[in-house]
């Protein structure tokens, strides 16, 4: 696991080694997190923190910073102290005169069975004090929470002030430490790479950031492998499920259902269905019932990478590794703009994405950011001039001459 960080000096006890931190140098960072006088209630992607400028920071954000880079070599010390009552000197008060105790947790697994968390354990107090003063505990619940990929705020607010602290509510403190005790190295790599395989929505660009940073060799791998997958439309695999599987719950008619679509669909679409049923969600859990009936095989907890992509998966994934550069990760963009240019849709519907753009847009003025220079601006200048021409004989959108615009200023751009 590489962490490539200096000596890091505070004003209590001196300074370390972050590559080799011992258990009094971690406890020492906790001891400074009492003195934090102000935190941030969003939660910013990891590389925020990664290349956040310390030298204007206090000497207890400093430590918080360090807690969240050291990552999983703090996490026994920071489970340690989430039930660790002592104040800082950072109070949240309501907007409204409003505040609820709530429980808000976000497990490590997908899948719900292992949910160690129930709302059931919850004591819930809906006249708590409209002021709440967080305490070492919550920034540590905080803090494990950027590093293992995980929302976990101790308290929210906009103008409710909602508490949802370890300290408060004990359950919580409980089901952290139920799921992340004991992690590994590979463990924490493999947990990674599994919430990127599994498209777990807005976890995904913070997963590669931390599979950057602590394996970077892992994460370049990773980012071709998924780049370089076919793409595919998956509107007749949700149709399937939809409008098929779900309305029954007799696994004869799953399987007659499941036998006419491999009849008139490919292999490839086929066998992206127990992936697109882990991913579905009618709140009728019966999803769950058809991956253990019909695919046992398959791993709903550490789920393999599916063999296909679609637009909208493509575009995020994309986005989620600005931050990953080599000439594999390059070639493989270029791949995937090419593939994007020839791939068509069985409805129009499913490349549109927002303001008249389509995803072949995005998809293209994300790759060109990262390829410019490289030595296919002529593929891209094409692409542009087509799309400029296309959108000004048949304007459809309000938002067209903006669009308009970021086409016309890459073509200036490439064309010099």
């Amino acid at each position: 696991m590489t962490i490539g960080l200096a000596l890091v000096a505070l004003t209590s006890g001196g300074p370390f080694a972050l590559d080799n931190p011992s258990r009094a140098d971690i406890e020492r960072l906790v001891d400074n997190l009492t003195r934090i006088s102000s935190w941030a209630l969003e939660f910013p992607r990891f590389d925020y923190w990664a290349h956040l400028d310390a030298s204007k920071l206090s000497e207890a954000e400093k430590a918080e910073r360090i807690l969240i880079l050291l990552g999983p070599k703090a996490l026994p010390v920071l489970l340690d102290h989430v039930s660790d009552a002592r104040t800082t000197r950072t109070t949240v008060r309501s907007h409204d005169g409003f505040a609820f105790k709530v429980g808000k947790y976000w497990p490590r697994f997908a899948w719900p069975p292992l949910n160690p968390f129930s709302d059931e354990q919850v004591i819930y107090d809906r006249n708590p004090p409209t002021t709440y003063t967080l305490t070492v505990g919550d920034l540590c619940y905080a803090i494990i929470g950027q590093f293992v990929n995980r929302q976990m705020p101790p308290v929210s607010t906009l103008k409710t002030l909602y508490i949802s602290s370890p300290v408060q509510v004990p359950a919580l403190a409980k089901a952290v430490r139920t799921d992340w005790s004991g992690l590994t190295e590979t463990d924490y790599r493999d947990h990674l790479i599994n919430d990127i395989h599994q498209n777990r929505g807005i976890l995904v660009g913070n997963a590669f950031d931390l599979l950057a940073h602590f394996f970077p060799k892992d994460a370049e791998d990773l980012a071709v492998k998924m780049l370089n997958r076919p793409l595919y439309d998956d509107s007749a695999v949700y149709d399937l499920i939809g409008n098929e599987l779900i309305e029954t719950d007799d696994p004869l008619e799953w399987r007659q259902h499941i036998g006419a679509f491999k009849r008139r669909q490919s292999a490839l679409l086929a066998s992206l269905i127990p992936f697109c049923l882990f991913n579905y969600n009618s709140n009728k859990e019966i999803e769950r019932q058809i991956l253990r009936k019909i695919y046992p095989d398959f791993n709903p907890i550490y789920t393999p990478m599916p063999p296909a992509t679609t637009l909208d998966e493509t575009l995020d994934l994309l986005r989620s590794i600005e931050g990953i550069h080599s000439e594999s990760v390059d070639k493989a963009v270029q791949g995937v703009f090419q593939r994007t240019l020839d791939f068509h849709v069985s409805s129009s519907d499913q490349d549109i994405f927002q303001s008249g753009q389509t995803y072949k847009d995005l998809i293209s003025l994300e790759a060109v950011k990262r390829m410019v220079g490289k030595g296919f601006d002529s593929g891209y200048l094409n692409y542009f001039k087509l799309r400029v021409r296309s959108m000004s004989a048949n304007p459809s959108h309000e938002d067209d001459n903006n669009n308009l615009k970021e086409f016309k200023d890459w073509i200036t751009r490439l064309s010099k």
